[in-house]
């Protein structure tokens, strides 16, 4: 797992993909996360003394492997802010994971050039890419925003790229729920968690193929445009819609095949 903000316990903050790593971990998964240990709320360095020490730093949590990479230090919400999203990707990418050689890599968000550089290690190692969306950037960075500039549609042009070569696409459920509540894992490779409560429906859209449900999600979640899907996903515009019509004809088949067809 990639996740540039991801934290050990005893840092304080959020802990979660420590957390699922280490249910993982119980299930017989091997699991590494490729974190940064300069904390993003106390802007300091936890595993470092200071930014001049750039070495990888590994230790062991509950049977989860961290890498703590090095990433260039900030103090307020401007250039040098970037170059901290920047430098933790390039940190990223000059690891040798080839000599731990995983079978999936997950990029998270919202930070995209993390997820990018995810990206870039799996396709290098052959290994299926997994794309987490955790926040819908750069949109939720326009809330409230005067104008959009150049920032914001560079970024959205790299959530559009991961969204087209992900291999599954995971919808942070989590983020829906109190913190009180649990979503079960399911052991087996990774697959796209639907946010209906109904896990029999969940199941059922994971069984679909990733274009699909990439289609379905893009036009009746995030309510894309005909022409917004196309960019996303690479095909031409005037396809959009008879891939998204075969994508609604094998989504009911399926429910109908396993007894959840309303008709």
């Amino acid at each position: 797992m990639v996740n540039h903000f991801a934290l050990a316990p005893d840092m304080g903050g959020g802990t979660r993909h420590v957390e699922l790593g280490r249910e993982l971990a119980r299930r017989g998964w091997r699991v590494t996360i490729a974190a940064s240990d300069f904390h993003v709320l106390e802007r300091t360095y936890a595993r470092r003394a200071n930014e001049h020490d750039r070495r990888v730093i590994d230790e062991t949590v509950d049977g989860v492997r961290l890498r703590w990479l090095w990433s260039s230090p900030y103090s307020g919400n401007d250039r040098k802010r970037i170059a901290n999203w920047l430098t933790f990707a390039r940190s990223v990418t000059r690891v040798r994971w080839s000599e731990d050689r995983p079978d999936v890599v997950l990029g998270s968000s919202p930070q995209l050039f993390a997820a990018l550089s995810a990206w870039r290690v799996a396709r290098g190692l052959g290994v299926p890419f997994v794309f987490e969306v955790r926040d819908l950037w750069p949109e939720s960075l326009g809330v409230g925003a005067r104008r959009r500039g150049p920032g914001y549609w560079g970024l959205w042009l790299v959530s559009r790229f991961l969204y087209r070569v992900a291999s599954n696409l995971i919808i942070d459920r989590w983020r829906r729920k109190t913190r009180d509540e649990q979503t079960p894992l399911t052991p087996g490779p990774p697959a796209v968690v639907a946010p209906e409560p109904d896990d029999d429906v969940a199941r059922t859209f994971a069984a679909l193929a990733a274009r699909d449900r990439a289609l379905l999600w893009l036009a009746y979640v995030e309510e894309e445009s005909h022409e917004e899907i196309a960019a996303s996903l690479g095909v031409g515009k005037r396809s959009v819609k008879v891939l998204l019509f075969r994508a609604k004809k094998r989504l009911r088949e399926l429910l109908h095949a396993r007894g959840l067809s309303r008709t």
